[in-house]
């Protein structure tokens, strides 16, 4: 499973990337279109574009009013329940689909953020960095059942909440792995044309691919692609190839969870509601 997460403010600067990328006839191998999780913040978006692409099957998610840091409990209740408010009163997005929350700039508020998100009624959080070294050491999403048993950059969850899921945000592997980028558009060295965009992606995914088959996430910001049309070439040419392949599916975060919590094998996932 592939997942596409993107942070901040949905508008006309940047729903032209989501258009060309997400199109109409790009259907994972059941039939299903391919789907995308975006983390909305209020500022400087546009909420018709917001309920256009919930209406067409994406995941809307949070990520804060205005895009600031976000590191008291106080400060995070405040923040989640007001833009999950704003998403359901302007885009008209279903409360009980809004179930992702991602912090801005992935800074937690501590040890208490996964029960205030649970508390506020989300299903998973997909903020914690995990500090491991991909590609031998990949984990996969779990619920807080027990504590979190990871190394992370930032905050480690260590208390329980059962039912609710931690999503790790894993970094990428730069040029010549030499490198870790937490966002794919974070690498200090970023890729000069599309073949080095496109291999960047595709060594990325073929790591997990040819190893545990964890969800692969591609953490990012829309603006990578500004100024830089090869990048976007380049995510057509990585999506065309691993479509190609008949046991990958790019979905959401949302989707990679209803799939955990009920394992459905390839030859019944036609008729895999999620």
């Amino acid at each position: 499973m592939v997942y596409f997460g993107f942070d901040d403010a949905v508008n006309s600067l940047i729903n032209e990337y989501y258009d060309e990328i997400f199109t109409n006839n790009r259907n994972n191998p059941n039939g299903c279109p391919i789907t995308m999780s975006l983390y909305v913040s209020d500022l400087y978006t546009d909420y018709k574009l917001v309920k256009k692409y919930y209406d067409a099957g994406h995941e809307i998610g949070v990520h804060g009013v205005n895009d600031k840091r976000i590191d008291t409990a106080a400060h995070l209740s405040e923040e989640a329940k007001q833009q999950r408010d704003n998403l359901i009163k302007h885009a008209e997005v279903k409360t009980d689909d809004i179930v992702g929350w991602r912090s801005p700039f992935l800074t937690s508020a501590g040890e208490e953020q996964p029960r205030i998100l649970n508390n506020l009624g989300f299903k998973y959080d997909i903020t914690v960095t995990y500090d491991g070294s991909p590609p031998n050491d990949i984990i996969w999403p779990s619920t807080l059942d027990y504590p979190w048993p990871y190394t992370c950059f930032l905050n480690c969850p260590r208390k329980t909440v059962k039912g609710f899921w931690l999503v790790p945000v894993i970094p990428l592997q730069g040029k010549n792995n030499n490198y870790k980028c937490t966002y794919v558009d974070g690498c200090l060295h970023q890729p000069n044309n599309e073949t080095e965009a496109f291999d960047y992606l595709w060594n990325n995914f073929n790591a997990y691919y040819t190893s545990s088959r964890a969800p692969f996430g591609l953490s990012m910001h829309a603006a990578w692609f500004a100024y830089s049309p090869y990048k976007v070439s380049a995510v057509n040419k990585f999506l065309e190839k691993i479509l190609a392949l008949k046991d990958v599916y790019v979905v959401s975060v949302k989707q990679v969870l209803e799939w955990m919590e009920k394992p459905t094998p390839l030859s019944k996932l036609k008729d895999f509601k999620p």
